[in-house]
């Protein structure tokens, strides 16, 4: 449950910084990047939080 309230943590960071910041286009795609792998790591831990669960 913590690694996945990290997860969350980050996830609504990225989300935040391409919703709110006015970035170089450089930077951006940089940080999209960034939130794809967020995003996978994100749906990895709740996927490895639920298999545990059905244990």
């Amino acid at each position: 449950d913590e690694c996945e309230r990290g997860e969350d943590v980050a996830k609504e960071s990225y989300q935040e910084a391409l919703e709110n910041q006015a970035l170089p286009p450089d930077i951006r795609a940089v940080v999209e990047r960034q939130y794809k792998g967020v995003l996978r790591n994100h749906d990895q831990v709740k996927a490895l939080r639920d298999a545990e669960r059905a244990r």
